[in-house]
């Protein structure tokens, strides 16, 4: 990610705030994600190429960011 920010920094903050703003729709919608079979109560939601990693916990009106993943890596141990 340096040689991003370093080589291209106009397109590095571009996709920064894009990731961010995507981030910003669990506020409103928390189940947009996809289920993920291996592990209970975990959501997937794609911003390419990252895969982001959250639980939605209702009764605390909470989503909590597990992990943003790179979706070239090997899944996360969640």
């Amino acid at each position: 990610m340096a040689y991003a920010w370093a080589t291209y920094p106009d397109s590095a903050g571009q996709f920064g705030r894009s990731l961010l703003n995507h981030l910003e729709i669990l506020k409103t919608f928390p189940y947009v994600g996809g289920l993920v079979r291996e592990r209970s109560g975990v959501r997937q939601l794609v911003h390419t190429p990252f895969l982001i990693y959250d639980a939605v916990f209702p009764e605390k009106r909470l989503v909590e960011v597990l992990h943003v993943w790179h979706a070239s890596r090997r899944p996360p141990s969640l």
